[in-house]
C-alpha cells in the first residue's frame, strides 16, 4: 500500500508522491487532498494540512499605523520565498518600527534574513538586518520618509518568523520620538519589554507616538491600569518636557 504523502496512480499502477499544493495524511489512498485557499506546500510528498502555507507577502503600505509579517504567520513561513515591502507614509511624516521578537532558524548559515533600508531602493543604507532569533524587542526610527523592507528564506529550515508593527509620526516630533526609543530604560525591564510584545499596549503607545498630544487624553486611572508605573513616568517626563520646555 502507498504510504502517507503518496497516492496510488491507477493508470500507471504505482504509488506516486503527492504533487506541490496537495497532501495525504493516510496510507493506502488513491488521491491527494488539495491545499485550501491560496496556500501551497514547500515540497511534494506532504502528509499534513499544516504543510500548506500562505505565500502572500510584500507590497506598498503607507497608513498611519500597520504591520508587516512573514508569510503564513503565525505558522512557519514557506521555503524559497522573497517578500519586499515599501512603507511610504503621508507627507510630513516619518516611520517608527518596533521589532517585538523574531524567530529564524538557529543553524542555517543566515539563509533566512530580514533587512530594512532607509529609502525606497534595495541599495539604500541599512537600518536593521538580522538572520537570527531575538526575543528582546527593539524600536527604531528610520530617519527617512520611506522604508524598504525585504525578507528572504532559503530551501532549508523554517520558523515562525515575525510580525513587525510600524507607526508614522509628524516629523516635527522627531527629537521627542528619538528621545523615547533611544532611552535604555525602555528595554531594561521585563515589564517594558512585555509592552512592546503586547498588541493592545503597542497600539496605545503608537497612538501617542502618532500624535503625542494624545498622551494628555489618557486619564491617570486608565494609564495605570494599562501600563507599569515606571513606563508612564518615562513617557510623562519626555512628553511634558517637549511640550512645556520652559
Amino acid at each position: 500500500a502507498c504510504s502517507a504523502g503518496q497516492y496510488y496512480n491507477v493508470q500507471m499502477g504505482q504509488c506516486q508522491r503527492c504533487p506541490h499544493g496537495f497532501y495525504q495524511p493516510r496510507a493506502g489512498q488513491n488521491f491527494c487532498v488539495r491545499c485550501p485557499g491560496n496556500t501551497t506546500t514547500d515540497f511534494d510528498g506532504s502528509t499534513n494540512e499544516n504543510e500548506c502555507k500562505d505565500r502572500t507577502c510584500g507590497g506598498e503600505i503607507g497608513d498611519f499605523m500597520g504591520y508587516i509579517q512573514s508569510p503564513n504567520y503565525p505558522g512557519n513561513y514557506p521555503s524559497n520565498v522573497e517578500c519586499t515591502w515599501h512603507i511610504v507614509p503621508p507627507k510630513g511624516r516619518r516611520i517608527l518600527v518596533v521589532v517585538p521578537e523574531i524567530y529564524l532558524p538557529a543553524k542555517d548559515d543566515c539563509g533566512d534574513v530580514l533587512v530594512m533600508r532607509k529609502g525606497a531602493s534595495p541599495y539604500s543604507v541599512t537600518t536593521y538586518e538580522t538572520c537570527q532569533t531575538y526575543d528582546r524587542p527593539i524600536a527604531f526610527t528610520s530617519r527617512s520618509r520611506k522604508l524598504w523592507i525585504q525578507f528572504k528564506s532559503n530551501g532549508a529550515n523554517s520558523q515562525k518568523g515575525f510580525q513587525v508593527p510600524y507607526v508614522t509620526y509628524d516629523e516635527n516630533y522627531q527629537d521627542l520620538i528619538e528621545d523615547i526609543v533611544r532611552d535604555g530604560r525602555l528595554y531594561a525591564s521585563d515589564h517594558h519589554q512585555e509592552i512592546l510584545k503586547d498588541k493592545k499596549l503597542v497600539q496605545a503607545l503608537f497612538e501617542v507616538i502618532a500624535q503625542p498630544r494624545n498622551y494628555f487624553k489618557y486619564s491617570s486611572a486608565e494609564s495605570t491600569a494599562m501600563f507599569p508605573r515606571s513606563f508612564i513616568k518615562l513617557l510623562r517626563s519626555k512628553v511634558t518636557r517637549f511640550f512645556r520646555p520652559f
